[in-house]
């Protein structure tokens, strides 16, 4: 099972299995690798916001922890349920938050983003420069005009963008849009394209042959090439090892764009009994 969207933080330790692989990204590496470029960047102070589940509570955890650890603060913080359309009461708290925030950090995605980012300029959160950056890259080229100029100069974490600029990107982008002409690139089909790819060398590893299933499984675990993110490579406890970067929302020439502000290093998921996941068994073999 080769999972694009699975990030699942216990598929990295305790629940590892060597019939699995995470080709895409994690909670884990969705928070911390924001940290030090914020402390740098923006200031000491943050506010903390999350999605009420899983993922948005473990972004939250694993930044507040190594923020914290190196000296931040966290001002406030509030936990929205899905499916939220007023987020005034939130706002509120944010803009009455001592010491004033530096940014907003978290996760909240799609429709909830939409709404938060709109009324946080409404509210005039947005003219005080206290920028947002989010995990899982929230701030998706597909949904920005429905943000539109309340998004600009937001940040998002994440291991992809369009606009990234590297010849495997634009190879990718062309073959593409020759494919699916008019249709958007996103990290949607970008991560199919890499899981298709994790696939191919597998098989490719077991001389072709589909019913080899444990030397197709040896061939993904050596998986290390560059593709439109940038050099992948598979961890021991069948993560992909990905790069991270900080994109900001800029307008250009009357089109959104996600702008590489930053490259924070290669990311999966750390492994052992302090890990985020618990001991991965498999990884000590």
């Amino acid at each position: 099972m080769l999972l694009a969207y699975g990030a699942n933080i216990k598929l990295c330790g305790e629940s590892c299995s060597r019939y699995t692989f995470l080709c895409g990204h994690t909670t884990w590496n969705q928070g911390y690798p924001a940290v030090d470029w914020f402390l740098k960047t923006l200031g000491k102070n943050v506010y903390l916001i999350a999605a009420d589940y899983s993922t948005g509570h473990e972004i939250v955890k694993f930044f507040r922890e190594d923020f914290e650890k190196k000296g931040g603060q966290v001002v406030g913080s509030f936990v929205s349920p899905l499916g939220t359309t007023e987020f005034a009461p939130y706002l509120a708290k944010i803009k009455s938050a001592s010491p004033r925030p530096n940014g907003i950090a978290g996760f909240i995605g799609g429709n909830d983003l939409i709404n938060f980012v709109k009324q946080y300029d409404e509210f005039g959160l947005h003219k005080e420069n206290i920028p947002i950056i989010v995990g899982i890259g929230g701030f998706g080229g597909a949904i920005l005009p429905s943000m539109g100029d309340a998004a600009i100069g937001h940040y998002h974490l994440f291991h992809y963008s369009p606009w990234l600029e590297n010849k495997e990107n634009d190879v990718f982008k062309a073959a593409f849009a020759k494919m699916f002409p008019g249709e958007v690139v996103d990290d949607t089909v970008l991560l199919g394209f890499e899981v298709g790819t994790m696939m191919v060398k597998g098989l490719d590893y077991a001389g072709g042959n589909p019913e080899d299933t444990e030397k197709i499984i040896d061939g993904i675990e050596k998986v290390d090439y560059m593709s439109p993110r940038g050099h992948i490579k598979m961890d021991r406890n069948h993560v992909a090892n990905v790069p991270i970067y900080i994109f900001q929302v800029q307008k250009q020439e009357g089109k959104f764009i996600l702008r590489t502000v930053a490259y924070t290093g290669q990311h999966g998921t750390p492994y052992g009994t302090d890990g985020p996941g618990g001991e991965c068994k498999m990884a000590t073999k």
